[in-house]
């Protein structure tokens, strides 16, 4: 499965695979920031930021944190999310 924001659950436990480019980490980010495996329940002080949408390089890569898809932000996902992010447009 590539690797694009997902969200959903593994052994019953809310996951999301993010890409990661600020804030704290169990280990150094990589410059520019990595993608990252987070336990909902554990996540905390987490904030929008303004700017632009970081994705990182690759999506070329299998995931193997959330086993059950509710959600992927990769319009082409295999993993066969329940859902898939539509784009927003502005309404004018």
């Amino acid at each position: 499965m590539p690797a694009r924001s997902a969200l959903g659950h593994t052994a019953g436990r809310e996951r999301v695979l993010a890409f990661q480019f600020a804030g704290g980490a169990s280990s150094a980010l990589s410059p520019g920031g990595q993608w990252t495996c987070f336990d909902i329940a554990e996540m905390s002080e987490v904030e929008l930021c303004d700017g632009r949408w970081h994705a990182g390089r690759s999506h070329s890569q299998p995931q193997h944190c959330v086993a059950d898809v509710d959600l992927d932000v990769n319009p082409d996902s295999p993993s066969g999310p329940k859902r898939i992010a539509q784009s927003r447009k502005t309404k004018r």
